[in-house]
């Protein structure tokens, strides 16, 4: 008789991809799912039906671990590849781009006249940190001797 699992996954909402994308792949590995997500092992031209039991498993898991607003980009996947392929390039690009914010603001951020040079690396680090980019600014500004240097070094 096969093994029945349960699995209590976090449902990806636009602002948690790299959480969701890791437990997602913990999941696919786990059950031998990871090489149709990855696009490893195509579709046979014959004897079909084992290797799309398998894809829609993937592309089930992935859709129930998905809230509803995230869907609209499947629309025209047919493959758990597919799927998997447009979640990543979508967000992707979007870490990207919140990387590129996150540099413009860091440029663009003023000390207080009343504001420490510590105060003001703390502040800069703890909005890194809410948006994944702490440990390097952290860094950045531990080399630094004042904040126009760190804004031409992150």
């Amino acid at each position: 008789m096969a093994e029945s699992r349960v699995y209590q996954t976090h449902r990806f909402n636009r602002q948690n991809y790299q959480l969701w994308r890791r437990q997602m792949e913990i999941y696919m590995t786990e059950n031998k799912l990871k090489p149709y997500i990855l696009d490893i092992i195509p579709r046979p031209a014959a004897n079909t039906q084992a290797w799309d039991d398998q894809d829609a498993a993937a592309q089930a898991f992935i859709m129930r671990g998905l809230e509803l607003d995230q869907l609209k980009h499947l629309t025209d996947c047919t493959t758990a590849a597919q799927m998997w392929s447009r979640l990543r390039t979508v967000h992707s690009e979007r870490s990207e781009q919140s990387a590129q914010v996150l540099l413009e603001k860091f440029i663009n951020s003023k000390m207080n006249e009343e504001e420490s040079m510590a105060d003001h690396r703390q502040s800069n680090i703890a909005r890194a940190k809410t948006e994944r980019y702490g440990s390097r600014a952290e860094r950045t500004y531990d080399n630094c001797k004042d904040s126009k240097q760190f804004t031409r070094q992150v």
